[in-house]
């Protein structure tokens, strides 16, 4: 699964909070650090394991002091687009 992890902080909290989740044996890529208009950076980063360790890791991220303030598991770019185009959100596409 693709992650999307957005953070509050400077360039080197954005860098600490790369290189904390490349050590996690669960990420295989962390990518992005795509600044955001209201000051969050979006990291991405390709995970291997189910939500409940997608849970698990968001805590840990936190308890380490990192500041996110968006985790989120990416759609495919198609979903998105249907999503878009369609105006559903993804609680009305999952319903």
């Amino acid at each position: 699964a693709l992650l999307r992890v957005d953070l509050l902080g400077d360039d080197a909290a954005v860098t600490a909070a790369r290189e904390w989740l490349g050590t996690d044996p669960r990420i295989a890529d962390v990518l992005g650090g795509t600044a955001s208009s209201d000051g969050a950076v979006r990291i991405e980063a390709s995970f291997d394991g189910p939500p409940e360790a997608q849970a698990d890791l968001l805590r840990a991220m936190v308890g380490a002091g990192h500041r996110v303030v968006g985790f989120s598991q990416a759609t495919s770019d198609l979903e998105e687009i249907f999503l878009k185009v369609t105006g559903q959100s993804d609680e009305e596409a999952a319903a």
